[in-house]
């Protein structure tokens, strides 16, 4: 990431990368076929703990707390010494090639959340509450990300600023969820 950033994304190639990391460029491109892939890996990794973490997480709990916990600590786990978690971001944020990649991945972060969402309300992924309540969450966490790129004081205890951050949309979205259920069980048939 170090050198993507350096250099820049498209200017940097395989090689480089190869010789960078002081192994040979056949492994490389045996772990990443291609430089996307290795910009890829974390967040893909990040999105299947998250998918992990949302039904695991206590039925008790309201539904959008229950995403405050999870989404907070697939981040938790994320979060390195290196801040090699931030400069992944940076190199997605500042490269063109990377954006349809980036859409379609903070795309699958919102999914994971509807789908956890409708599971517990008994609607479809793709109703509007489980869908607002995906979206809502997942531009909140990014704004979060996308904020401490623009400044040099993003160290201390991220994992509890993002805990921070992402808290008041939280509790916004268990209001909302709570007015849904009120209105489902106060419908008169017909």
């Amino acid at each position: 990431m170090r050198l993507f950033l350096e250099k820049g994304f498209d200017q940097t190639s395989m090689t480089e990368v190869a010789a960078a990391c002081g192994i040979g460029r056949a492994t490389l491109f045996r772990y990443f076929p291609s430089k996307a892939d290795i910009v890829w890996r974390g967040f893909d990794l990040h999105l299947r703990r998250l998918a992990t973490l949302l039904p695991a997480q206590p039925i008790a709990l309201p539904i959008a707390t229950a995403v405050h916990s999870a989404a907070v600590q697939a981040f938790a786990e994320a979060v390195d010494e290196e801040q090699l978690w931030r400069r992944r971001f940076a190199v997605q944020q500042q490269t063109d090639a990377l954006r349809p990649g980036l859409a379609a991945h903070w795309l699958e972060w919102a999914q994971i959340v509807a789908a956890f969402v409708a599971e517990r309300t008994g609607t479809r992924p793709d109703d509007v509450i489980p869908a607002a309540v995906g979206g809502a969450a997942q531009a909140a966490f990014a704004a979060t990300l996308r904020t401490w790129l623009h400044t040099e004081d993003y160290g201390g205890d991220v994992i509890q600023r993002m805990r921070d951050a992402l808290q008041p949309v939280c509790e916004g979205l268990n209001h909302l969820l709570e007015s849904q259920e009120l209105r489902h069980t106060c419908r008169t048939p017909g």
